[in-house]
C-alpha cells in the first residue's frame, strides 16, 4: 500500500513515461496532486480518491486505470480532468478505466454549447445516473423540467430501433444501464432547466457523476425502421413521427444528395462517446480490418459525421462544422475527414450504412477498452487492441503493391489512394469551417458516376466556401452544378481533365478568404508533411484559376487568396490531376473534343503525350516561358505514349500537331 504523496514531486513535474506501481495507490491530505498535459500517469492497480479536498487531483493528462476506480466523495468534485479553453481542440484531461474495473465519481471539464449555434444542444453523457432529475443535478446543477409540453423537456435522446425520432424524458424517467452510449440534445431553445444560461455565463463546465467504464456490447442499429414501405424519400419525407412531427423537419442527409432519392434520410444511427476519453472509429468498418481487433465488424458501412468544433478564432467565439469520413466497404478504404473518427468526451457521432437491398434488419456496434484511445489523431490504437501484421512481399509493413500492414492475407493488391484537402480560412488565419476533398484511386471508383467514398453537403446553402461537383464522364467541363459535393473521387485514369470546384458566398459577404492544402497519400490517416513537398511518387494535383490564367502544383504550401467579389456562385477555380487546362489552336478556349482524346499525363517522374486515336504522326515543340523553342521532335510516332524528356523544374507550354492539322496545348509544371 502506498500513498500517491509519495509520487507528488514528480506527478507535478510531469512524467515523459507515466508511473507504474502495482499495489493500492491512495491520494490523501490537502496537497494538489497534478497531472501535466501530455503526460500518462499509469494505475496497475486501484486508485483511491480519500482525500475530500476539491480538486486535490487534477488531471491535464492522461490517467490509465487497471484496477479499480475507488472515490467515496458525494460529488466527485475532489477528481477533474480539465478543460483548456480556448484551446481546447488538443488540451484536456482523459481518464481511462478499464472496462473489467469498478468506477466511482469524478469530474470531467468540457467547454460550453454555444445557444446562437445550436438551439438543441448535442450532447453525449459518459456517466451513469439512475434518472433523469440525477443527470440534470450532478451535470448542470439545476433541476429536469417538470412541463407537460414536449418542447419544454430538458433533454431527448435518438432512438435507433423503434422510430428515426427523437424522444424526450419527463421528470423522473429512469436511464437504462446503456444510456452511456446514447445521442442526446439539451433543450437551449427554451432554455428548458434553465440550461441556456447556464451554457451562456460560462466558458466551460465541470460536469460530475460515476464515470461509465465498462463495455457496452451490440448496441443496435434497426435498418427496418427506415423502410416505410419501400417507398422514396419524397414519399416518406411527409410521414409522421409519433409525436406527429414530419420527418422532413428535422432528418436530412449527411451523404448522399437528394437526387439519390431512393436512399436519402436512411440508415442514420446516432450515439454517444460513453468514455471519459477518446475514441477511435477508424477501424469499425466491414470487413473488419485485418490485423486489428476492435471489437467491430459492421456490414453495409457507408460513413462515419459528428459535429466537431473548429478552433477558437481569436475574437471571443467559436464555431462547428460537419466533418464526415466516407468508407469503400469494396475495397476497405475511408475517404474524406479522418478528424470524423475521433469522438471526443462528451461528442455524439452519427454510423450510416448503406440503403442495398441486402442491409436490413439490425446491425449492432460494440463499445470497449478497444476503442478507447489518448491519442488526438485516429488510427491510434486504443489500449486494448491487438495487431497481427501482414509481411508484404518486399518484407516490409507498408508494401504498396502487395500485401502490406492492415490489409488481408487474401489481398494482392493495394489500392492507390491520393486524396487533397482544400481548407479555407478567413483573412485573420482562423479557420472558415469548410473543407472540400478529391480522391483519387485505381479502385471502386468509376468517374462520372455517384460511389461509396462520394458525399454531399447537407447544411451548406447559407454557407461561404467551396464545394464540388460531379464531372461529366467523359471529362468535358461542368458549367453549373445544382448539387454541392463535400467529396468527390475519381478514377487515375482521369488525367488531365477538370474537376470543377464552385466558390459560394453567403449572402452579404464581401470579405477576401485563403485557401490552404492537405495531401493525403496511401491512405487518409496518412498526411503529407514537409516545405513544399508533393507527393512522393510524382503524381500532383494542380489549381487553375481561370480568371487570372494562373497554374500552380498543390504542395503542403499551398496557399491561394480567394479574391473579394460580389459574385454568389464563382466557377473560376478547377482543380486537375496530373495536368491542366488544354487549348486549342492557341485560342484561349477550352478544346472538350481534344481534351478527352489527347492528354499529357504523369507518369512517376515523367510527363508523357497520350495521342487521339486519329492521330497517324504528330509534330511536338516545348516552349519555356519565355517563349523560346527549346525541344522539337517531328514525325512522332503515335501508336505509344511519347515521353517528354524535360530538362529542369520549371513551367513549359507542349505543342502538339497532328498530321491532320489539329493542335493541342498544354501548360504543364515539372
Amino acid at each position: 500500500m502506498k500513498s500517491i504523496n509519495y509520487f507528488l514531486l514528480a506527478m507535478c513535474m510531469g512524467l515523459a513515461h507515466g508511473i507504474s506501481d502495482a499495489q493500492e495507490t491512495y491520494v490523501t491530505g490537502t496537497a494538489k496532486v497534478k497531472v501535466q498535459p501530455n503526460t500518462l500517469v499509469y494505475f496497475g492497480d486501484n486508485l483511491n480518491v480519500t482525500s475530500t479536498t476539491n480538486a486535490v487531483f487534477e488531471n491535464a493528462g492522461n490517467v490509465k486505470i487497471d484496477g479499480d476506480y475507488v472515490n467515496p466523495s458525494a460529488t466527485g468534485a475532489n477528481f477533474v480532468s480539465t478543460w483548456d479553453v480556448p484551446s481546447n481542440n488538443t488540451s484536456y484531461g482523459q481518464v481511462i478505466i478499464n472496462e473489467a474495473s469498478s468506477s466511482d465519481r469524478l469530474t470531467m471539464e468540457k467547454g460550453t454549447i454555444d445557444p446562437a449555434v445550436f438551439n438543441w444542444g448535442q450532447f453525449a453523457m459518459p456517466f451513469h445516473f439512475a434518472n433523469v432529475d440525477e443527470a440534470m443535478g450532478f451535470l448542470f446543477g439545476t433541476s429536469y423540467s417538470s412541463s407537460n409540453n414536449r418542447y419544454q423537456k430538458s433533454m431527448m435522446a435518438w432512438d435507433n430501433v423503434q422510430k428515426p425520432e427523437f424522444d424526450h424524458f419527463n421528470a423522473g424517467a429512469t436511464l437504462d444501464a446503456n444510456s452511456p452510449t446514447a445521442y442526446y440534445i439539451l433543450n437551449l431553445e427554451y432554455n428548458s432547466g434553465n440550461i441556456k444560461s447556464i451554457m451562456e455565463a460560462n466558458d466551460k463546465l465541470a460536469y460530475r457523476g460515476v464515470a461509465s467504464n465498462e463495455a457496452f456490447l451490440n448496441i443496435p442499429m434497426n435498418t427496418n425502421m427506415y423502410h416505410f414501405g419501400g417507398v422514396p424519400w419524397s414519399n416518406w419525407k411527409g410521414k409522421k413521427n409519433t409525436y406527429n412531427e414530419k420527418y422532413q423537419t428535422y432528418i436530412d442527409d449527411k451523404v448522399r444528395t437528394v437526387a439519390d432519392d431512393a436512399g436519402y434520410g436512411r440508415n442514420f444511427f446516432q450515439f454517444g462517446n460513453p468514455y471519459t476519453s477518446n475514441i477511435d472509429l477508424a477501424y469499425i468498418g466491414s470487413p473488419a480490418s485485418p490485423g486489428y481487433d476492435d471489437g467491430n465488424d459492421i456490414d453495409g458501412l457507408l460513413a462515419v459525421a459528428r459535429v466537431a468544433d473548429l478552433s477558437y478564432d481569436g475574437s471571443g467565439s467559436t464555431s462547428s462544422a460537419m466533418v464526415v469520413a466516407t468508407y469503400n466497404e469494396a475495397t476497405n478504404v475511408w475517404g474524406g475527414d479522418a478528424s470524423a473518427l475521433l469522438v471526443k468526451p462528451f461528442e455524439p457521432f452519427i454510423v450510416v450504412l448503406n440503403t442495398a437491398a441486402t442491409n436490413t434488419g439490425n446491425r449492432t456496434i460494440n463499445f470497449s477498452d478497444k476503442l478507447k484511445t489518448f491519442s488526438m489523431t485516429p488510427n491510434s490504437l486504443g489500449s486494448g487492441v491487438t495487431t497481427s501484421k501482414n509481411t508484404g512481399s518486399d518484407g516490409g509493413e507498408m508494401n504498396e503493391d502487395g500485401n502490406g500492414f492492415g490489409f488481408s492475407s487474401t489481398s494482392t493488391v493495394r489500392p492507390k489512394f491520393y486524396q487533397l484537402g482544400l481548407n479555407l480560412y478567413k483573412s485573420n488565419g482562423a479557420p472558415a469551417g469548410n473543407k472540400a476533398y478529391v480522391i483519387v484511386t485505381n479502385s471502386g471508383v468509376t468517374n462520372g458516376t455517384d460511389n461509396a467514398l462520394e458525399s454531399e453537403y447537407s447544411d451548406f446553402n447559407a454557407k461561404t466556401g467551396f464545394f464540388l461537383a460531379q464531372e461529366n464522364l467523359d471529362g468535358t467541363p461542368v458549367p453549373s452544378s445544382t448539387r454541392k459535393m463535400h467529396i468527390n473521387a475519381v478514377n487515375m485514369a482521369y488525367v488531365n481533365k477538370p474537376i470543377p470546384v464552385f466558390f459560394n458566398r453567403k449572402s452579404g459577404d464581401l470579405n477576401g478568404y485563403y485557401v490552404k492544402a492537405d495531401l493525403f497519400y496511401q491512405d487518409i490517416f496518412t498526411k503529407v508533411s514537409g516545405d513544399e513537398t508533393n507527393f512522393v511518387d510524382g503524381n500532383s494535383f494542380f489549381f487553375y484559376d481561370r480568371t487570372e490564367d494562373v497554374l500552380m502544383p498543390i504542395t503542403t504550401e499551398f496557399n491561394y487568396y480567394v479574391d473579394v467579389s460580389e459574385k454568389q456562385v464563382e466557377d473560376r477555380y478547377t482543380v486537375y490531376w496530373n495536368g491542366g487546362p488544354a487549348f486549342n489552336k492557341g485560342e484561349m478556349e477550352l478544346d472538350e473534343t481534344l481534351a478527352s482524346a489527347t492528354v499529357i499525363y504523369k507518369d512517376q517522374q515523367t510527363h508523357k503525350i497520350r495521342f487521339s486515336d486519329q492521330w497517324n504522326s504528330a509534330d511536338i515543340k516545348v516552349y519555356d516561358m519565355s517563349g523560346r523553342n527549346i525541344m522539337s521532335y517531328k514525325n512522332v510516332n503515335t501508336q505509344a505514349d511519347f515521353e517528354l524528356k524535360l530538362p529542369n523544374t520549371g513551367v513549359y507550354i507542349v505543342k502538339a500537331e497532328s498530321n491532320t492539322g489539329d493542335v493541342y496545348t498544354q501548360k504543364i509544371i515539372k
